[in-house]
């Protein structure tokens, strides 16, 4: 897991009260996986399966809302919510990585694996 260092900073912001966003709440947004990566340095794609994204999910998710208790029980600023992006992936020919974040395939109505692990968190 990685990428989540800023939260730190950003959170110690906040609680700063020399600083401009000092008692801003706070949001956590456009969170996600995509299924299709590209390869540094070529103009080559690789895919990922639906269980590693359900297992990115679990992962993140999992830290994120720990995260977010911790933050809001000890500040007086506050993580208000985490969104998701994508609800559904784009057509299925386009070789783009944004078109494939996704909860749902391309035909609107099928989850991947990552909306049991969502459910489950939520729940």
């Amino acid at each position: 897991m990685g990428g989540w260092k800023f939260l730190d900073k950003v959170s110690m912001v906040v609680n700063d009260a020399k600083h401009p966003c000092y008692k801003f709440n706070l949001a956590i947004t456009e969170t996600g996986y995509s299924q299709l990566y590209k390869i540094p340095f070529t103009n080559k794609f690789k895919s990922r399966s639906e269980a590693e994204m359900a297992e990115w999910y679990k992962n993140n998710l999992t830290f994120l809302q720990n995260y977010m208790l911790k933050f809001n029980s000890s500040n007086y600023s506050k993580y208000l919510f985490i969104t998701i992006y994508q609800l559904y992936d784009q057509n299925g020919h386009i070789v783009d990585p944004e078109a494939k974040f996704g909860l749902f395939k391309d035909d609107l109505k099928t989850p991947k694996a990552a909306v049991s692990v969502i459910k489950s968190l939520l729940l």
